[in-house]
């Protein structure tokens, strides 16, 4: 994994970049909907991925005009659009963006439900764990197994933020996060044997 590159304008074209080019013409069009919903002005960065062996680099941080929805059909675009807005600078977006890629995390949106894994917003964590199942373990699982460097810092986010902010609230073996590393982690010794 290497560094972030900082963004200070966001394209359709790097919006597209995190999804599989198999996915381009579906992700070009999610890209365009979600860049007229962004602020003109960003201040993001891209992280490179892999998803089934593809290069994808990923926006994270990114700033909404305002919490608006994309396309409702319930399709793939708007399943893509959903995962873009999980990268939201609102953490109250994240988590309503989340909530429809849960019911069934595809490999090409495993990263961004991933993501969220690492982050301070103990709720949006519960949610994941709630909706675990072996059907969204498997692309997890599948998506952290190829990009082991970034499991490793998400599972360094997730102490930092219990020791930061959650310590006083759970224990250690009681906080959301660590039970969902947990989990993800008992999937990925039982793939490898």
């Amino acid at each position: 994994m290497n560094h972030p590159q900082m963004l200070t304008e966001i394209d359709v074209s790097q919006l597209a970049d995190a999804f599989p080019t198999s996915m381009r013409t579906d992700a070009v069009e999610a890209g365009i909907v979600v860049h007229g919903l962004l602020n003109p002005r960003q201040w993001a960065d891209q992280v490179s991925l892999l998803v089934g062996g593809e290069k994808i680099l990923v926006p994270r941080r990114l700033r909404y005009n305002e919490a608006q929805s994309g396309p409702s059909n319930g399709g793939r675009i708007e399943q893509m659009v959903a995962c873009l807005q999980t990268q939201s600078c609102d953490g109250f977006d994240r988590q309503r963006a989340l909530q429809s890629l849960l019911p069934s995390v595809q490999p090409w949106s495993a990263p961004f439900v991933v993501a969220l894994i690492g982050e301070y917003v103990v709720e949006i964590i519960e949610d994941i764990a709630a909706a675990t199942s072996p059907s969204n373990v498997d692309s997890i699982i599948s998506f952290i197994s190829e990009n082991s460097e970034y499991w490793k810092l998400t599972k360094q986010r997730v102490a930092s933020y219990w020791n930061a902010y959650y310590r006083h609230k759970y224990t250690k073996r009681n906080y959301p996060g660590f039970q969902l590393v947990k989990t993800l982690e008992t999937g990925l010794r039982a793939r490898a044997s």
